[in-house]
């Protein structure tokens, strides 16, 4: 990844996070090998969700500040 990746340089606090808490449910072969890595789930799935969004084309813009939701 890239520091055009907004989820990048969030990660490594170039931007502020602006994340939102959601329920999801994800497969324990998924989580157990996070864990079993010593990965932080939430920069891996945002990562990893960004990713396949990019792959999908589906753009993702960053919201102004002022728009940003808040959790």
């Amino acid at each position: 990844m890239s520091l055009s990746s907004l989820v990048m340089r969030r990660i490594l606090r170039m931007e502020k996070k602006n994340r939102s808490t959601t329920p999801i449910q994800i497969e324990r072969e998924l989580l157990l090998a996070m864990e079993l890595r010593g990965l932080d789930r939430h920069n891996t799935i945002n990562i990893a969700l960004e990713k396949h969004l990019l792959s999908m084309n589906v753009p993702i813009e960053q919201q102004p500040a002022a728009m940003a939701v808040k959790a």
